[in-house]
Formats: C-alpha cells, sequence, structure tokens
C-alpha cells in the first residue's frame, strides 16, 4: 500500500522521466527536423531549462 506522498513521488519521477525522454527524442533531430514541426534549436534550449 502507498501513502498519498508516495503517489506524488512517484507522480514526480515519472514526470521527470517523460520529460527526459523527450528531450533526448528533440535532440536527435537535426534543425530541419525540427523547423517541420514547429520547433527549433532555441526552443529545445527553452524546454531542456523546465
Amino acid at each position: 500500500m502507498t501513502t498519498p506522498n508516495m503517489g506524488r513521488v512517484f507522480r514526480s519521477v515519472r514526470l521527470w522521466n517523460d520529460r527526459r525522454l523527450a528531450r533526448n527524442a528533440f535532440a536527435k533531430l537535426s534543425a530541419r527536423e525540427l523547423y517541420d514541426i514547429g520547433l527549433s534549436v532555441t526552443d529545445l534550449e527553452m524546454i531542456g531549462r523546465h
């Protein structure tokens, strides 16, 4: 059985990991590929700070 606090911890870890995976996936794209999906290298820098 998990306590409410443990549930928040698990959600936080899952969110952190989801963001990490997204950053890693975006980092593998070229500038052209980013442009094709409406992003830029600058956008990734902003994402990386959060």
